[in-house]
């Protein structure tokens, strides 16, 4: 497993998150929370870089208004490249395009995915992509068939667990799903339940083996 193409260094410790609507409840707590929000873009070897807000958040519409505090008129920023923001309110990234640029403000498309720190507590046992350490999850078929899965532990927490499976589980995962636990020799995760909360594909690049990383959070 030592071949495995693992995550970057600098996303560890983040998830990401592609449903939509879990997209919308955060940038909807973001925006509630009144947190400053950094934007940045690169424009030809130049960081443009300003600190502003949304405003006037509409749940259902597909874009999103940001208000930089600075006052002068125009930002710099390019139309044509994606702008990165992020937010101290759970850690949250995400990129999007420009629709329309009006002085200090920007109406930017609903991004399509974005990374959030995890929530998991307490202190996280890591076992890494070499682990030995197994356990039985069940899934189920669009026909309501219980499918036993064997996954490998990458690591747990008090909140939450990273498992590996065989990629050809896939078409029986979904991101926010809930998955219950069979026996584990790890006798506290026996019989629980998670839910989903990301899913990336992994490659063995000399086996060809591929897999999906579950990013999991308890429920109880």
């Amino acid at each position: 497993m030592g071949a495995l193409k693992e995550e970057d260094e600098e996303n560890k410790g983040f998830v990401e998150v592609s449903n939509s609507r879990s997209i919308q409840n955060i940038l909807r707590n973001i925006y509630n929370s009144r947190e400053c929000i950094s934007a940045w873009q690169n424009v030809h070897g130049e960081n443009k870089n300003t600190v502003g807000f949304f405003f006037n958040y509409q749940k259902k519409s597909d874009y999103i208004n940001f208000k930089s505090m600075e006052l002068k008129q125009g930002l710099g920023f390019h139309k044509d490249k994606e702008v990165f923001f992020h937010s101290e309110f759970r850690k949250t990234i995400f990129k999007s395009k420009i629709k329309s640029e009006s002085s200090n403000k920007l109406k930017i498309n609903f991004p399509t995915t974005l990374r959030i720190e995890e929530t998991r507590e307490g202190g996280r046992v890591r076992f890494g992509l070499q682990s030995t350490l197994t356990l039985s999850i069940y899934l189920y078929s669009e026909s309501y068939e219980k499918i036993k899965a064997s996954c490998q532990v990458l690591d747990y927490s008090d909140g939450g667990i990273g498992l590996l499976i065989p990629i050809e589980f896939a078409p029986f995962l979904n991101p926010q799903q809930i998955i219950e636990i069979g026996e584990s020799n790890i006798d506290h995760l026996s019989k629980r339940h998670f839910c989903v909360r990301s899913l990336r594909p992994l490659e063995n690049v000399l086996s060809g083996a591929r897999y999906i990383r579950i990013g999991g959070e308890f429920t109880e």
